[in-house]
């Protein structure tokens, strides 16, 4: 066709170049609205993948649109958006391959008809505004549809421009039309990943929230609710009103700070100020513990620079944690406290063994001189071995401390009444206390409990004794005995399991304690007394024998205000035991007793005194050596004596090689420990019997006897049930 001034090539080449000039401003402008898309869709980074996975393709479409117009901006058909050029009348004058595709019909089926009948009914209204801009002589986009022959659409994006001739008069309009449907998906895909997202963050507990460069709240999770405030209320306003006082200044220096990714915050710990919620034991009343993690924000010009616009990130709530972490510690302080109670109790259960078999030598040396010293000098020799008796039994009752306050303390466990141990108790302290007033309220329909009663006794003695040394110008002590029932709250921290207790309950109008003597005032050794007044076991030896039941002792004081002390022991189901069978003087006996103690003291002692009781004595030195001599001369022993703790061979391991050589032997047991364990083992499964040192020569003499009168009735008799 012969060119002419309308279409002169090289004007048709610079408004084309023009045209795209305008295209490539257009899409610059459509690539920084992707560029702020994908700063928003930076924010959901959770979702970034997706997202950018979603909008690669049209991205590519966009570099193969560029790199076509710069290969081929002279080839108008290969062009790789359609375009259209249009008379004033609106009619289609010429149209490019690309164009004519987006249509989905030959271009001859298109050219010579108007654009607006290709138009979707829905976008007509839209195309007939753009073409009056058009027409007014002022370039235009606008998002239409086009219907294809198949009756589907294919939504594009027009940029318009009206050409003018050289008198100015619009004479015709070129439309570039860039086929948008992979946007448009994207777009839709991004609206369905928002409301997931936004499903997702209403659905997580922490709170998440954004905030612009001046720490401003511009999004806030709806999990804010749970503490008292609503999102709306929230938005525009700083996020230190939320945060405590006290972590204010921390928390403005991270916000004002400008930060690249790689110094983002994690697990900051922040208190938050909540609204009508319960505080954790231990805060102030609104107070609540967080963890921040956050990143700043950053706007990632494409003409270069990185400019901090703000800050997103998550608070994790962690306020149960802390308490669990506050009771974790505390519970870690108390085994530990435990354990060097334990370790502290080893020590002395060790020196009161010790101890104790120097007392049996003692003690058995003084009941020798009983039968030895000359009549001329009775009462003098009555009167020394009277001192050393006391000395003996003073020194018994320090092991009896100690060994309670390494908690084997428990020798003769049977069902007691409490009621009766405190009447008693009180009668005896109150002859020597006449200063004190002394009240008691006594549950008469008490629970009994298992346990040994002499220990008991000692217990409820050193707490009417601390109460009295507390009220040094006299005062009151109360005494109460009570049936609970506990469950695991509040007493788990004394360390009971739930069930059925019985209470003891002593109480004083003395000087009390602060917060520092009440932590140590269990502590072995530990005194507030003068030097002289006090060893520091009493109340160490009380904790140790009372634990050794399985109960636990809780202490309340006020300085000026007195002290209570409640002792809890689990209750037993059955009757009180009747007391034990007393037994005066010294009992002869005959037989032959195979004596075995790895202490040569206690060996001498207790020989002589067994002989002198009219036995036959057989002495072994240790385990291996009772073996062998048992094992010739069993038939003629009517009796073993032996210690539970030796070295190599234990007391317990010495007697189960005895049992396997007469399975019906009879074995008194004896310790400067006490029955507790091993020993207890034997006494409740064989029906053995225990004695523990240091004894005199009427006690022992007595167990003897009576031991062996039941082994010649069961001989007699014919064995029933264990030996």
């Amino acid at each position: 066709m012969p060119a002419s001034k309308d279409h002169d090539p090289a004007a048709t080449t610079e408004q084309l170049r023009e045209r795209l000039a305008q295209l490539n401003e257009r899409i610059d402008h459509q690539q920084r609205l992707e560029t702020q898309l994908n700063e928003t869709l930076h924010s959901l980074r959770v979702h970034q993948e997706e997202l950018r996975v979603q909008n690669e393709d049209l991205i590519t479409a966009q570099r193969e649109i560029t790199q076509s117009q710069r290969k081929y901006r002279d080839l108008f058909d290969l062009a790789p958006v359609g375009y259209f050029l249009i008379n004033p009348d609106g009619v289609v004058v010429q149209v490019n391959l690309t164009g004519a595709n987006m249509i989905g019909r030959h271009r001859s089926a298109i050219e010579g008809k108007p654009l607006f009948l290709f138009a979707a009914p829905a976008s007509r209204s839209t195309l007939e505004r753009h073409l009056r801009e058009l027409w007014r002589g002022r370039p235009a986009s606008a998002e239409v549809s086009l219907v294809r022959t198949d009756a589907t659409t294919m939504p594009v994006e027009l940029f318009s421009v009206p050409v003018a001739d050289e008198g100015r008069k619009i004479t015709q309009c070129r439309i570039a039309a860039i086929d948008i449907s992979r946007r448009r998906q994207a777009e839709v895909s991004l609206r369905e990943s928002e409301r997931r997202l936004d499903a997702i963050v209403k659905t997580i507990p922490d709170i998440v929230y954004r905030l612009d460069r001046n720490g401003m709240i511009n999004f806030i999770s709806e999990s804010i609710r749970r503490y008292g405030y609503s999102p709306g209320e929230l938005l525009g306003q700083p996020i230190l009103n939320l945060v405590h006082p006290q972590d204010r200044p921390g928390v403005r220096h991270r916000i004002s700070e400008r930060r690249t990714g790689e110094r983002s915050t994690n697990a900051l710990e922040v208190r938050f100020m909540a609204r009508n919620v319960s505080p954790a034991p231990g805060t102030e009343a609104q107070e609540r513990f967080f963890l921040l993690s956050a990143e700043g924000l950053y706007d990632g010009k494409p003409q270069g620079g990185n400019d901090f616009i703000g800050t997103q990130g998550i608070a994790h709530d962690i306020t149960q944690r802390r308490q669990t972490e506050h009771d974790r510690h505390q519970l870690e302080a108390e085994l530990h406290k435990a354990r060097k109670l334990e370790a502290v109790g080893t020590l002395a259960g060790g020196i009161a063994h010790d101890f104790n078999n120097l007392l049996m030598g003692i003690q058995g040396s003084v009941s020798l001189m009983e039968l030895d010293h000359d009549e001329g000098e009775a009462e003098a020799c009555r009167q020394r071995i009277a001192y050393i008796e006391e000395c003996v039994r003073r020194g018994s009752e320090l092991t009896q401390q100690l060994l309670g306050f390494a908690k084997r303390g428990k020798y003769n466990v049977a069902m007691v009444n409490i009621n009766r141990i405190v009447a008693e108790t009180v009668s005896l302290f109150a002859r020597t206390h006449k200063a004190i007033d002394i009240r008691q309220a006594l549950d008469p329909a008490l629970w009994t409990v298992e346990a040994d009663r002499g220990q008991l006794e000692r217990v409820l003695l050193n707490l009417l004794i601390n109460a009295d040394q507390a009220m040094p110008d006299g005062g009151r002590i109360s005494l109460e005995t009570r049936n609970i029932t506990l469950d695991a709250l509040p007493h788990n921290q004394l360390g009971l399991r739930p069930g059925r207790f019985v209470r003891i309950g002593v109480s004083d109008t003395g000087i009390g304690m602060d917060a520092a003597t009440r932590e140590r005032i269990f502590e072995p050794f530990f005194t507030t007394k003068q030097m002289g007044r006090g060893t520091g076991l009493g109340l160490a030896s009380a904790y140790g024998i009372i634990d050794n039941h399985g109960g636990a002792i809780d202490v309340a004081s006020t300085p000026g205000k007195g002290s209570s002390f409640h002792v809890y022991l689990p209750a037993a189901a059955g009757r009180e035991a009747p007391g034990p069978e007393r037994t005066e003087g010294i009992v002869a006996g005959s037989g032959t007793i195979l004596l075995v103690d790895d202490e040569k003291i206690v060996i001498d002692v207790t020989g002589r005194l067994l002989e002198r009781l009219g036995y036959r004595v057989i002495t072994a030195a240790d385990g291996e050596a009772a073996e062998s001599i048992y094992r010739e001369r069993h038939a003629s022993i009517d009796l073993v004596v032996l210690d539970m703790i030796m070295p190599q061979m234990s007391g317990f391991e010495t007697y189960q090689r005895l049992k396997q050589i007469n399975p019906h032997i009879r074995v008194l047991l004896s310790s400067g420990y006490s029955r507790k364990g091993q020993a207890e083992e034997i006494v409740v499964r064989d029906h053995q019997d225990f004695m523990q040192k240091p004894f005199d020569m009427a006690r022992l003499s007595q167990k003897i006897a009576r031991m062996l009168v039941r082994q010649r009735d069961r001989e007699m008799n014919g064995p029933q049930g264990n030996p």
